[in-house]
């Protein structure tokens, strides 16, 4: 929530209850929670699988590098 607010304006940034939107899961192919996907131009740049290491400020500058 704080990186979505935090580049609100310049990256868009949103969670999916995997449970509710199974067939988003399955498309993206989901297999371990959480999971971070980076968009560019439509098309998946970068995953992430897992939090261990990741701060805030590390996903904002990815968010940033990207833009």
């Amino acid at each position: 929530d704080a990186v979505a607010n935090d580049t609100e304006g310049t990256a868009k940034v949103g969670k999916v209850d995997v449970d509710t939107q199974q067939e988003l899961a399955r498309t993206y192919n989901i297999q371990s929670l959480p999971t971070i996907l980076f968009f560019k131009g439509g098309e998946i740049v970068q995953t992430l699988i897992g939090t261990k290491g990741v701060t805030a400020e590390a996903l904002k500058e990815k968010l940033a590098a990207l833009a």
